[in-house]
C-alpha cells in the first residue's frame, strides 16, 4: 500500500475535524442587561429572569423581615415576594408603577421593583465609583463581599448604573426563604 494516500486521507480527516469543530463553536450570546429602578439605578442580567409582570394578588406573612413582602401565585407555584428596595436599605417608590421581576421557573422568587426601563447593552465601565451606602449595609449584614454582587458601575447618559448580581444576592437568603416555604405546599390547587 502506497503511503502518500493514506497521509493525505488523514490530513483531510483532520481539517474535516477542525472544520465541523469551528462550526460548533458559537460566539457567547451577547449580555442583554435589564434596567431597573429600585432604591438606586441597577442593571440586572436577563438570564437569571423569567418574566416580568404588573404586581398579582399577595398574601402577606405576619413578623417576615420588611423586604419580605409575602408569598403569591406563579403558575400554580408559591413564591416568595421579596421588596428589593427594602433589601437595598431604600424605600420603595410608591409614586411609581411597581412591577414584579420572576426569578426561576421551578422554585420562583419574585422581586419587586419600583419601575423596569428596558434592556441596555452595557456600557464602558465606570472608573471607581461608590457603591451605595444601603447596599453596602445589606452586603455587611449578609457576609457578602462587594464584589460578589456589585459587578460594576456603567455611566450612561442618564446617569451611574450598576450591574447586580440578584443570585448572588439572593444566595444568603435562600435559607431563610426555604423556612418559609417548609410549612407550605409547593403546589397551588
Amino acid at each position: 500500500m502506497n503511503p502518500a494516500p493514506l497521509g493525505q486521507l488523514r490530513e483531510q480527516e483532520q481539517r474535516a475535524r477542525s472544520y465541523l469543530a469551528s462550526r460548533h463553536e458559537q460566539a457567547p450570546p451577547p449580555l442583554r442587561l435589564l434596567a431597573v429602578r429600585a432604591a438606586g439605578q441597577w442593571l440586572l442580567s436577563t438570564s437569571t429572569l423569567s418574566a416580568l409582570r404588573a404586581p398579582a394578588r399577595l398574601t402577606a406573612l405576619p413578623l417576615s423581615p420588611l423586604w419580605m413582602l409575602g408569598l403569591c401565585n406563579i403558575h400554580g407555584r408559591i413564591a416568595p415576594v421579596l421588596d428589593l428596595a427594602a433589601l437595598l436599605g431604600g424605600v420603595h417608590d410608591a409614586s411609581e408603577p411597581a412591577r414584579w421581576l420572576v426569578l426561576g421557573q421551578e422554585r420562583p422568587v419574585v422581586v419587586l421593583v419600583d419601575e423596569a426601563l428596558g434592556l441596555r447593552e452595557p456600557a464602558a465601565p465606570d472608573a471607581a465609583p461608590t457603591p451605595p451606602a444601603g447596599l453596602l449595609d445589606t452586603m455587611q449584614s449578609l457576609g457578602l463581599a462587594t464584589d460578589t454582587v456589585l459587578q460594576e458601575a456603567c455611566e450612561y447618559a442618564d446617569g451611574v448604573w450598576w450591574h447586580l448580581d440578584l443570585q448572588a444576592l439572593l444566595a444568603p437568603l435562600e435559607q431563610a426563604l426555604e423556612q418559609t416555604l417548609e410549612h407550605t405546599p409547593g403546589q397551588v390547587a
